[in-house]
């Protein structure tokens, strides 16, 4: 499986990263092919065999992209849609209007800083090609798209110093991992070409029947879902064992309780109500703590440990991935462990351990101490503590992990395609990322064993499962792996709501796993990837705001331009679908996820203010506290 990521991997008209950002060469076989010879049908099957598209005769294994992407007509569509933005005649890297500067910059993840990184997801396709440049194997004949590329990208950097193409191309590289082969230049010359000339025949090839039109609210086996593992989910595991989670009194404190401590007079985590940016955030009668301010930018999503002591992010002082410590050891305001990674940590439900992507070396655990341990500032991922699963585990994962009492139980890992997530500028003008999976696509559950007795002898893939998941995609999994959340993908690839599944598993004698998914449910709310509750009681994520959004255009109109994201939580045992959080214009809450008592921490990204926020909500405790769980 081979899906290094770009740096924000599909999928839509707004900062599509598209497909091919991912995409990997795993053949050198077809070098001698003249694209331009190819008949259309022979074009496009050999782009679609290229790409991974299921159902096509030839394709082999997830082919070059179908690892981490939906081959399906409607992301097509799409990225073709992008590539005309691009690099077409009209395209934005061709503006004769802007100079060269403007449209280099156009291509970093923040346009008005000239120091921000390149990203991938601003260029599309072009990406896949960015290491090919005007090498001698590109050839003017053979390859005048790809060559054509190259040129177009030597013209645009031919006035600025030497670095910063050299800079360009490594932050473009892709894949990034050396492992993992990248398109020939036939390879893109043929993707390339089909693309530029409108994916001729892609209804004969790709078919979309089956895809679902609408969504239906079904609480009913999620209602006795979250019943039947109310004493038995990692929520009530952890409280057992003593947990002592950030910014409570003791392990034993009423959650509630948590983030009300104070330096002075003053409010330690202050409600965000008491801030000059944070008025109106509150909603439900709930209470939201800010954290932390960041001093840097993050790219990706933001994951934290279970006791919520560890946030961890793409992004950072460094640029590339970072770890910071809620609770410095040695009283310091704020401690910043820099991770060479470059996106997905996760962290383990037993707070024992934690992953990251991007590092060198695919996906590797780590144990948790560490973190703990104050003389960590820098994380290479090679360190004793550290150690790679293997198994080829895909990106935007979930870490699941069977009830046990023991650093060595099984962990479970999940993984689907995906829609990246990493707007910053536009503010998500455009809505919610659309939904890429198709009528062809399956989630992938890997088994994680532990290679010795304890959390830092590590663990390795030892086995991987697809189950089919038609037009379900962005797949998260519970933390005891019961429940997999996935977000539906509808008509034009907008997202419908998510279907919830329950996930079973049987051991044959070797302790090898087979695992089913049954229907357990649908939430009909507007969303992203959506996160799952210790308890498993709750479903959360956050939503770009639109004009559908508000009751008129009157109040829509201070979000115009500046965009909006708020968050939603959905209840399982009384069926409601709450707003959490409500953010100002120009503020993006995303990135919703549980820690182990309930408290739903965030990130907030500013645009007013120009600052990045750890914030967290207490919304799921006073839900609870309403109306508690039933025991039957």
């Amino acid at each position: 499986m081979m899906h290094p990521r770009t740096s924000a991997l599909l999928v839509g008209f707004v900062a599509l990263p598209a497909v091919f950002a991912a995409c990997t060469s795993n053949s050198t076989a077809d070098d001698e092919v003249d694209v331009s010879a190819l008949t259309a049908d022979e074009l496009a099957l050999s782009a679609l065999r290229i790409m991974g598209a299921p159902g096509v005769a030839g394709v082999q294994g997830d082919g070059a992209c179908g690892a981490c992407h939906s081959i399906n007509k409607l992301n097509l569509t799409l990225w073709q849609a992008q590539f005309d933005k691009v690099f077409g005649e009209n395209g934005t890297l061709r503006d004769p209007t802007k100079s060269k500067a403007v449209r280099i910059n156009s291509m970093r993840r923040d346009p008005l800083s000239p120091s921000s990184k390149f990203a991938p997801g601003t260029v599309g396709m072009l990406a896949a090609g960015a290491h090919l440049g005007l090498a001698a194997n590109v050839s003017k004949a053979r390859h005048p798209n790809a060559y054509a590329q190259g040129q177009l990208l030597a013209d645009l950097f031919s006035e600025s110093p030497p670095e910063l193409y050299q800079q360009f191309r490594t932050d473009m590289l892709m894949p990034i991992e050396a492992r993992y082969p990248r398109f020939t230049p036939t390879q893109y010359e043929t993707v390339f070409t089909w693309m530029k000339q409108g994916l001729p025949l892609v209804d004969k090839y790709i078919s979309d029947a089956g895809r679902p039109q609408s969504c239906t609210n079904s609480f009913f086996r999620l209602r006795q879902h979250a019943i039947d593992v109310r004493t038995e989910n990692w929520s009530t595991h952890n409280r057992d064992a003593q947990l002592a989670s950030f910014g409570c009194a003791s392990p034993s404190a009423n959650p509630l309780t948590c983030f009300t401590q104070q330096s002075g007079t003053t409010d330690k985590f202050p409600r965000a109500g008491a801030t000059a940016y944070g008025a109106g955030w509150e909603l439900e009668g709930s209470s939201v703590r800010v954290l932390r301010e960041l001093g840097y930018r993050t790219y990706f999503w933001m994951r934290t440990s279970a006791d919520g002591r560890f946030v961890a992010n793409g992004g950072g002082p460094a640029g590339r991935a970072v770890i910071a410590d809620l609770a410095p050891p040695d009283g310091s305001p704020t401690r910043d462990i820099i991770a060479q990674a470059s996106y997905d940590p996760d962290f383990f439900p037993d707070n024992k351990g934690f992953m990251f992507q991007g590092t060198g070396q695919s996906a590797v655990t780590c144990a948790q101490s560490l973190l703990t341990t104050p003389t960590t500032t820098n994380i290479a991922f090679t360190e004793a503590l550290c150690k790679p699963t293997g198994g080829g585990i895909g990106l935007y994962q979930t870490v699941g992990q069977k009830l046990g009492d023991n650093d060595i139980s099984d962990r479970f890992i999940i993984n689907s395609k995906f829609a990246s997530d990493e707007r910053h500028g536009d503010g998500g003008a455009s809505g919610d990322y659309p939904a890429p999976a198709g009528s062809g696509d399956s989630i992938r559950i890997h088994v994680l064993k532990s290679l010795g007795n304890d959390v830092a002898s590590g663990y390795a893939a030892t086995q991987a499962q697809d189950i089919p998941s038609p037009f379900k995609g962005d797949a998260m999994m519970s933390r005891s792996g019961k429940l997999v959340s996935t977000r539906v993908s509808g008509p034009g690839a907008k997202g419908i709501g998510y279907s919830l599944d329950r996930l079973s598993w049987t051991q044959d004698a070797n302790n090898n796993y087979t695992f089913q998914l049954q229907d357990g449910g649908r939430v009909c709310m507007p969303g992203n990837k959506a996160n799952l509750s210790f308890d498993e009681r709750f479903l959360t994520t956050h939503h770009y705001l639109t004009r559908e959004d508000f009751a008129d255009q009157a109040s829509f109109a201070p979000y115009v331009g500046k965009g909006g994201t708020d968050i939603y939580v959905s209840d399982f045992v009384t069926g409601r679908i709450v707003k959490a959080v409500h953010m100002n214009p120009g503020q993006l809450a995303v990135f919703p996820h549980f820690r182990s008592d309930g408290w739903l921490y965030f990130l907030v990204r500013d645009s007013n203010t120009g600052k990045e926020y750890v914030a967290a909500s207490d919304i799921a405790l006073r839900l609870t506290a309403a109306t508690p769980t039933p025991t039957q």
